[in-house]
C-alpha cells in the first residue's frame, strides 16, 4: 500500500511540473479581432410617401471596397452588424418603419431571423424587428442564420408622413473567410 501511495505522488509530482509551465504560459483571453469585415447598403430606395402601409424587400447588396461585392450570399459570415435608419418628414400624421431580417437556405424560401427566450423553464423563439417613428438609427449584430439574407421592410405612412429608410450591414467573421 505505501508502494501504491509513493507511486501516486510521484506521479502527481511529475504532472505538477509539465503542466504548470504550460499554463503559465497561456495568455489571458483577449478580443479577436474578426478576420474578415465587409460592409454594404441593404436597402436605400429613396423617400415613401404613400398613406397606409407598404411592404417591400431588399434585393441584392453590394458592397466591399468597389462595391462590387456581392453580399446577400452570407454562409462565409459569422455575424451581421444590422443599422436601420428612419428619417421620418411629418407635416401631419405619423409613421412608422419596422425592418425584420429574413434568411434563406435557397434564396426562395424566407424566414425571419430569430433569437431564443428563455423564461423559467420555457424556451421560446422569437422574431428579430426593429420599429421606428422618429428619424434614428438603431440595431446590433445578429448570427447568420442560413445562405441568404434580405430585409422585409414596412412603412406604415399616416396622411402627410414621408419615411426614408436606410439599411447597412457590416458582416463579419472570424475564421475562414471569402
Amino acid at each position: 500500500m505505501k508502494k501504491l501511495f509513493g507511486a501516486l505522488i510521484m506521479v502527481a509530482a511529475i504532472l505538477a511540473m509539465v503542466i504548470s509551465p504550460v499554463m503559465a504560459d497561456t495568455p489571458a483571453p483577449s478580443y479577436v479581432a474578426p478576420r474578415w469585415v465587409q460592409t454594404g447598403t441593404f436597402y436605400n430606395p429613396g423617400p415613401t410617401s404613400t398613406a397606409g402601409t407598404v411592404t417591400t424587400y431588399s434585393g441584392p447588396a453590394y458592397g466591399g471596397a468597389n462595391g462590387a461585392a456581392l453580399m446577400n450570399y452570407v454562409s462565409y459570415w459569422s455575424v451581421a452588424d444590422v443599422f436601420v435608419t428612419g428619417a421620418f418628414t411629418s407635416i401631419t400624421g405619423t409613421g412608422i418603419l419596422t425592418v425584420t431580417p429574413q434568411f434563406s437556405a435557397d434564396n426562395i424560401n424566407w424566414r425571419e431571423a430569430q433569437y431564443v427566450t428563455i423564461s423559467g423553464s420555457v424556451i421560446s423563439m422569437a422574431n428579430i424587428a426593429w420599429s421606428l417613428s422618429t428619424t434614428d438609427t438603431v440595431g446590433y449584430p445578429i448570427p447568420i442564420q442560413g445562405e441568404f439574407m434580405r430585409f422585409r421592410i414596412d412603412v406604415t405612412n399616416g396622411v402627410s408622413t414621408t419615411v426614408t429608410p436606410l439599411v447597412r450591414v457590416t458582416l463579419k467573421t472570424y475564421g475562414v473567410g471569402p
